[in-house]
């Protein structure tokens, strides 16, 4: 119940930062470009093209892995990102009735005719069987493999959208959705790599890999932000394209993979709607404190008042005063 709760908050974040943040933001600088002739001026809704291309990356992404697993497995069923393995007819009857013993795997490693030929009839099933388990052990690690690379890729595009915020408040409770998000990933991922029986390094590489990922893409979003300047055409679209592509990306994460597997699970819906809500409502407050503090920002002054205690007094200058004879002063 608490993870279901922590995981629907975290969705409530992701949400109010894709709507109430990163969406204006990609608007308003597509707006800046029009205006600086860096791209045509037209009423096509160009930020809203750019999150459902995000949204669909990932998408694509994720269903070219899961056709790929599922044509190596055959008839073997696939495995999701998110530790839910759905067998199919081969990994079922892969293991020998109890009427026929099973053969040795040294003996399954010669050709099969020789099988056919020496074996008893009652044996020939038993040997298909081994044959078909080992096969089956081969296509597990190569799925399990496939999956942590589409989810390290998917991770890296969720780190942009980390290292593309520009304010402290957020990037601290962005960096708290994705943790979240990334506790519940990481665990069946582990399950999953354990489910294959995997070799303890490739373990533990896989799980280095996936941790790295999400830090590796919020490095990439800060070093755009900050090696590019928005005097040029590429110095203002590359970031706006990205704040667009990674808000497509934590679409997909609230809607296809958080919020579609909570409510999928029947228990605790209370819990859930208001760790959704809750989420939703601290980050809308958050945007109204940044609107109040907004004006004094643009009049120059700084919001810190730490950096108001620490900046310098200006320096006084009296004007003079003109003289005028026959007047009191």
């Amino acid at each position: 119940m608490f993870m279901s709760g922590c995981l629907c908050f975290g969705g409530g974040v992701l949400l109010a930062t894709v709507f109430l943040h990163l969406l204006p933001e990609t608007r308003d600088s597509f707006h800046k470009a029009a205006t600086e002739g860096f791209i045509p001026d037209m009423a096509y809704p160009m930020t809203e093209l750019v999150v459902c291309l995000g949204f669909f990356f990932v998408y694509v992404v994720e269903e070219v892995v899961h056709s790929c697993l599922g044509r190596g497995a055959g008839d073997g069923g696939h495995s999701h990102g998110h530790g839910h393995s759905h067998l199919g007819p081969l990994q079922a009857d892969s293991a020998p009735s109890p009427a026929r013993p099973r053969v040795k795997e040294t003996a399954i490693d010669g050709d099969d005719a020789t099988l056919e030929k020496f074996l008893p009839e009652e044996e020939e099933g038993a040997a298909v069987a081994v044959t078909a388990a080992a096969a089956e052990g081969k296509v597990a690690t190569l799925r399990a493999v496939m999956v942590v690379v589409a989810l390290s890729l998917h991770s890296i595009m969720e780190g942009l959208a980390l290292g593309l915020v520009h304010s402290n408040k957020e990037v601290w409770m962005l960096f708290g959705a994705l943790s979240a998000h990334k506790l519940i990933i990481a665990f069946c991922m582990a399950m999953e790599l354990l489910s294959t029986d995997v070799s303890r390094v490739a373990f533990f590489v896989s799980l280095t890999i996936f941790s790295v990922a999400s830090p590796l893409g919020g490095l990439a979003g800060t070093l755009l932000v900050s090696l590019t300047t928005q005097t040029t055409a590429a110095g203002l679209l590359v970031p706006t394209v990205l704040h667009g592509l990674s808000a497509g990306t934590l679409l997909y994460v609230t809607f296809c993979e958080i919020l579609e597997r909570e409510r999928g699970d029947p228990n605790n819906p209370t819990v859930k709607m208001l760790g959704l809500v809750g989420g939703f409502l601290l980050m809308a407050g958050l945007q109204v404190l940044d609107i109040m503090y907004a004006p004094q920002e643009d009049a120059g002054l700084p919001s810190d008042p730490c950096s108001v205690l620490a900046s310098p007094l200006p320096a006084y200058s009296p004007e003079p005063v003109p003289y005028h004879p026959g007047q009191n002063y």
